[in-house]
């Protein structure tokens, strides 16, 4: 049994702070409640493996980092908000101020992390697994 999530509850996930980028990973913990699911779910994988009968599983855990517009963690931000753009509208929530749910989020995400010269981080990601004998 394998499993992946993550942890979107990093409160300080640009250094030195780029408020843009801040806000809108913010904004996706914050669905992620509205909706119904724990943004910290990467951390409740051993227990949840235990609380199904499974056997304790092998956990790991990376955040993937970056600090130039190649970055993939920045698309990765920006298609999930456009992704959840009907949830957040539904739940009242809005991006922070002249952001839009389209083409043009990655590049002003990207833009407002270069001008900050700012280091960003993902949400944390683990994998667990366990294999019932």
């Amino acid at each position: 049994m394998v499993f992946h999530e993550i942890d979107l509850t990093n409160e300080y996930s640009s250094w030195p702070p780029s408020p843009l980028w801040d806000e809108s990973y913010l904004l996706l913990a914050e669905a992620y409640r509205r909706g119904g699911t724990p943004p910290d779910f990467g951390r409740r994988l051993t227990r949840t493996f235990l609380d199904a009968g499974l056997p304790s599983p092998a956990v790991e855990c990376l955040t993937p980092v970056g600090a130039d517009a190649s970055s993939p963690v920045i698309r990765w931000i920006a298609d999930s908000v456009r992704s959840l753009a009907p949830m957040l509208e539904r739940t009242g929530l809005t991006l922070p101020a002249g952001l839009t749910a389209d083409d043009t989020l990655p590049d002003l995400l990207e833009k407002a992390v270069q001008e900050q010269g700012s280091q960003i981080q993902g949400p944390v990601q683990y994998g667990a697994w366990a294999r019932r004998e």
